[in-house]
């Protein structure tokens, strides 16, 4: 029988229950099987995962320290918010015209490109610092020029998941891809902190910028199959518009694609209110904000290696919405406890709860979607990170008038809101697999 909705086999709405010549003992047999590393094996995954790790890595020193210098600048809880607000301009008004792109043109050469503008955007932010020239006018353009550069990078990455492992190995190829990401994650911040401390903020962009270095080159050396001509007659404009039109005329990719840009709006804000909540509420400086950084990446890292051994897992999107639940209660309780003891462990269960649900949401979408519709479809989750943005600046000026506390308790129920309806309302979601 074909799948309703279009979802490639393996991937889709499980209803056939246990049958007699399938008994439970052996159905569960492949999702025992533990394969943590198995698609590290394919030799251009291996360069880009080393990429990732490099780029990440860079990308949470960058998070902290400039979340830090605005602060630091202003002591401004909406500018502190309106900083990472900024980045969402290229997001969320480039990322469907980079889909277009990255369907069409050769990937590798549109990575070298867009990470050599943001490392350009990166070593002159270092080096107006280190001048004392910066302004907060800096941060604001040098945002947007290095955001533009992730919306172009961003897809073709993404994309290229599909193209150098097995389909039967994307699974352990996202989570893996999420190990790089949190492994960073863990010591990004908590090294970046303590960077501020002894080097000042301007060491940190440097140390960045020699990260992005540091990817062009495992891009370089990757061989990526080159994209097929595409046949069509169709304007940039065309393509964009029929990107969309799959979107929303496939009911499973639009749930997934909502389920995976909504929460970014209600919940990344969280990296965003940071700073004041462990300036002013914890009581710490930078070296203690690296550290709970830290502790959200070290949960998030368990999470992902948990996610890359077990392969075969099943109901993936009973547990992409049961993380979301986790993600939106811990934020409620966070928000509450001013206590550096509770913070810590709160920020490590987030950290899980966030790995599992953009694991599972991601996994779901790429086997799903076909190779043609690829780059676009990925343009459009990408928004997740025009919008995340976005949330932080709305999340910012809220914070101004209510304060951080009562701002993020708000952003805690509405994901578990999001979550409760998805599974009521959305009955497929409860069967993807």
């Amino acid at each position: 029988m074909s799948n309703p909705y279009g979802a490639r086999e393996g991937v889709g709405v499980s209803t056939a229950g246990p049958t007699p010549e399938a008994p439970t003992k052996r159905r569960l047999a492949p999702s025992l099987k533990f394969q943590t590393f198995s698609s590290l094996r394919h030799r251009d995954f291996r360069y880009l995962w080393i990429g990732t790790v490099f780029m990440t890595a860079g990308v949470w020193i960058q998070t902290l320290t400039m979340g830090w210098l605005v602060y630091d600048l202003t002591e401004s809880p909406f500018l502190l918010g309106a900083v990472s607000g900024v980045r969402a301009i290229p997001s969320l008004f480039a990322a469907p015209i980079a889909g277009v792109v990255t369907d069409r043109v050769d990937r590798k050469r549109l990575m070298q490109l867009s990470q050599t503008l943001i490392f350009c955007s990166i070593l002159l932010l270092g080096i107006l610092v280190a001048t004392d020239l910066i302004q907060i006018w800096h941060v604001f353009v040098l945002g947007i020029t290095a955001g533009l550069g992730n919306t172009f990078n961003n897809p073709s990455r993404q994309s290229l998941m599909a193209v150098l492992v097995p389909k039967e190995e994307l699974m352990n190829a996202f989570a893996l891809n999420s190990v790089a990401f949190q492994s960073t994650r863990v010591i990004g911040p908590a090294i970046g902190g303590f960077l501020i401390v002894w080097f000042g903020i301007a060491g940190n962009f440097f140390v960045q910028s020699a990260a992005i270095l540091g990817v062009i080159a495992m891009v370089t050396m990757m061989r990526i199959p080159p994209v097929e001509p595409k046949q069509t007659k169709l304007s940039i404009a065309g393509d964009m518009k029929e990107g969309f039109k799959y979107v929303r005329q496939n009911e499973i990719v639009m749930g997934i694609l909502l389920i995976g840009i909504i929460p970014a709006f209600l919940s990344m804000p969280l990296q965003a209110l940071m700073p004041i909540f462990a300036a002013e509420r914890l009581g710490v400086g930078a070296d203690g904000l690296g550290i709970i950084m830290a502790f959200m990446g070290a949960g998030a890292l368990a999470s992902a290696i948990v996610m890359a051994s077990m392969t075969n897992l099943k109901q993936k999107g009973l547990v992409m919405l049961f993380s979301l639940v986790v993600m939106g209660i811990t934020l409620i309780f966070f928000s509450q406890f001013a206590m550096l003891a509770i913070s810590l462990p709160l920020m490590f269960i987030f950290g899980a709860g966030e790995m599992g649900y953009r694991v599972m949401n991601n996994t779901i979408l790429q086997m799903v979607v076909p190779d043609e519709f690829r780059g676009r479809v990925v343009s459009i989750y990408m928004l997740d990170q025009g919008v995340s943005p976005l949330g932080s600046f709305v999340a910012g000026a809220m914070a101004a008038g209510i304060g951080a506390p009562i701002v993020l308790a708000m952003m805690g129920v509405c994901v578990v809101a999001l979550a409760t309806t998805a599974l009521v309302k959305l009955p497929y979601m409860r069967q993807l697999s």
